[in-house]
């Protein structure tokens, strides 16, 4: 099968360290605890009653503890005792040292999986329009589902976050500990669309390929 690595400093699927939340998490930090839970419930352990993306398990869920704690919430991965990725929990820097870049990589069902959660990320609030006055600006309109965050957006607001709470490894890691042969390789520009960059790549993956 063909698996993809993208082209810049592989900071979408490299790399990431974020400081750690504060013992009482605001708002953002709770929301973002409840998604990186949420993505690592794997969808053949839903009930069937229940929609098929673990991301929407993080809108249910965060809603229900707003109700009972307000706006500061305390959450705990823990709380979700669920199944995690392959790379869940552990050393991220070891990963890095024991699996060579051109093993960080990713399949074609790992990008659409992506794009559902960065979609979601949008609509639960987790990725939001920046100022125009920020290092980075990004106007994206949230109801659009053509263009979407750029990068910067997507990596600040979901990558780091999410790989932080995992162990701090590459998100490409994350998926495939062990690493993947790669024989595609995509360049992009960071203030691209996330949703039209994914589009593009997959719409022009080798037919036949996973």
């Amino acid at each position: 099968s063909r698996c993809l690595a993208f082209g810049t400093p592989v900071h979408v699927l490299g790399q990431h360290h974020s400081t750690d939340p504060p013992a009482r998490p605001t708002l953002a930090v709770a929301q973002r605890r409840l998604f990186a839970a949420a993505m690592a419930r794997p969808v053949s352990s839903w009930p069937s009653h229940q929609m098929d993306s673990p991301t929407d398990f993080a809108v249910r869920r965060l809603s229900t503890t707003l109700e009972k704690r307000g706006t500061e919430v305390d959450t705990r991965l823990s709380d979700v005792p669920e199944a995690k990725p392959p790379g869940w929990g552990l050393d991220g820097d070891a990963l890095h040292h024991a699996i060579p870049p051109e093993r960080w990589a990713v399949t074609r069902q790992d990008l659409r999986q992506l794009r559902r959660d960065l979609r979601r990320a949008v609509q639960v609030g987790l990725l939001h329009p920046t100022d125009p006055g920020a290092k980075h600006p990004d106007l994206f309109d949230t109801h659009d589902d053509v263009i979407g965050p750029n990068m910067y957006t997507a990596v600040r607001g979901y990558i780091k976050p999410l790989t932080a709470e995992a162990g701090r490894m590459s998100w490409a890691l994350l998926q495939h500990p062990e690493g993947l042969a790669c024989d595609i390789f995509a360049t992009h520009g960071w203030a691209e669309g996330a949703f039209e960059f994914i589009d593009r790549v997959l719409e022009s993956w080798p037919h036949g390929r996973s």
